[in-house]
């Protein structure tokens, strides 16, 4: 079998799989075996109603295996809340440091289903108020945004929204209990609070106002005020529930393997998806392997794809190559006509060379079909080109420049009896 065909095989069967891969409906989200031989198998489905228990199966090395499913488990959640800082409060390092531990009192790193972002408002005098956000998407990395909230300089924040902005970064969620909660020192005739009512009973999510106190005394007490506020306006039981929902089941079977690394797959359907874990001593392993076969399949589709393009490129160049000597080779065998060539004379010295060529390089450069090795004449000085028989010479871009009959040309249609110069070198074309 030759390499094309191997290349076309491989890709085929890239193709079949990555497709299949990207296109399942069914995850395996974990494996436990600490309880071995007994095997607990969680996995997602992304099909809205509950799945069909009698289209289940689990196999080991191809052989069916008798399990037991738990109704459905959970749905994930996320939840969204979304902090409004006044810029006054925020460019204060102590009002700062107060409201970042507010937040870390208040969010549970422990979840990933948390979803916060910490939005800098600023109205001054300006028409319409500015929002800046810490990130540009809402996030669960805490440690992260806790750490550029500490460092951040509001004149060399990336992002700057106006109203409208902010409002369809929050609106992209699409959940009527999206919660905003914002900090201020003072709501009297604020424009951004005053925006912030409007935008939240529009869409009817969760708004409240928390005011800093800055009269409350020293931090801990002005902390503590914050804090009996967040609770009191009921926010921190208020996260909104956003993006898709899947749901999760539970797998119970026995295993018959007791190897290093154990396999098995769960078909439901078209969709077939294959996990692992390992020996009984190991514990108990999160699968990804479906994840990294998908993204690995992935990988190597677009290697494939690569050494395509680069084999059809070289496939064009070959052509090119092989048509360009089959009409050199034409030309060199046209006619019995005398083969057309041209004298060179330097220092009373001439010399004949026959074009041969469809393209002569002339210059004094030793890659060139004509050396003329003078230092007036350039490295690749010109070239003559024949042209379905007629000879044209063609300046490129040389220091001296090409003449023809005494006139200074770029590219110029040439004959016999022609007088061409290149420095101080004299051509004749015989023809």
């Amino acid at each position: 079998m030759n390499i094309k065909k191997t290349l076309y095989y491989c890709i085929f069967i890239l193709l079949f799989n990555s497709t299949m891969m990207l296109s399942q409906s069914i995850r395996i989200i974990d494996v436990d075996n600490t309880d071995y031989p007994n095997i607990a198998v969680t996995f997602e489905s992304k099909y809205s109603e509950r799945l069909d228990f009698d289209k289940l199966k689990l196999t080991e090395n191809n052989q069916s295996c008798l399990f037991t499913v738990d109704n459905f488990v959970e749905h994930r959640q996320q939840k969204l809340n979304c902090f409004i800082v006044d810029k006054i409060l925020f460019n204060n390092h102590q009002s700062r440091q107060v409201i970042l531990k507010l937040l870390n009192s208040i969010i549970d790193k422990n979840s990933k289903n948390e979803l916060i972002n910490v939005v800098i408002a600023e109205s001054d005098n300006q028409d319409e108020p500015v929002f800046r956000p810490i990130s540009i998407e809402f996030t669960d990395n805490y440690t992260h945004l806790f750490e550029k909230c500490k460092h951040a300089e509001i004149s060399t924040m990336p992002f700057k929204y106006i109203s409208a902005k902010l409002f369809e970064y929050i609106k992209k969620y699409n959940n009527p209990d999206n919660n905003i909660i914002y900090i201020s020192q003072n709501f009297a005739g604020n424009k951004i609070g005053k925006l912030l009512t409007a935008f939240s009973e529009s869409l009817s999510v969760n708004y409240s106002k928390i005011q800093y106190l800055k009269e409350a005394g020293n931090e801990q007490n002005i902390f503590d005020e914050l804090k009996k506020q967040i609770q009191s306006s009921g926010s921190v039981n208020s996260f909104a529930n956003i993006g898709k929902t899947f749901n999760l089941y539970k797998i119970n079977y026995r295993s018959n393997q007791n190897y290093k690394v154990n396999f098995f797959e769960l078909h439901y359907g078209n969709d077939v998806v294959r996990g692992f874990f390992k020996d009984k001593n190991k514990g108990g392993i999160t699968s990804r392997y479906t994840v990294v076969y998908k993204y690995l399949s992935v990988f190597l589709l677009l290697t494939c794809a690569v050494f395509i393009y680069l084999f059809i490129k070289g496939s064009k160049k070959k052509q090119s190559v092989k048509k360009y000597s089959s009409i050199s080779k034409e030309v060199e065998t046209n006619s019995n006509e005398t083969k057309p060539s041209v004298d060179v004379e330097l220092n009373e010295k001439t010399e004949n060379f026959t074009l041969n060529k469809l393209r002569t390089t002339i210059g004094r450069g030793k890659d060139n079909d004509i050396l003329i090795a003078n230092l007036t004449v350039s490295n690749h000085h010109a070239t003559i080109t024949n042209e379905g028989g007629v000879f044209y010479i063609e300046d490129n871009d040389s220091t001296n420049g090409v003449k023809v009959n005494e006139l200074k040309v770029s590219k110029q249609k040439i004959q016999t009896n022609d007088v061409i110069r290149l420095g101080k070198a004299t051509l004749r074309l015989n023809y």
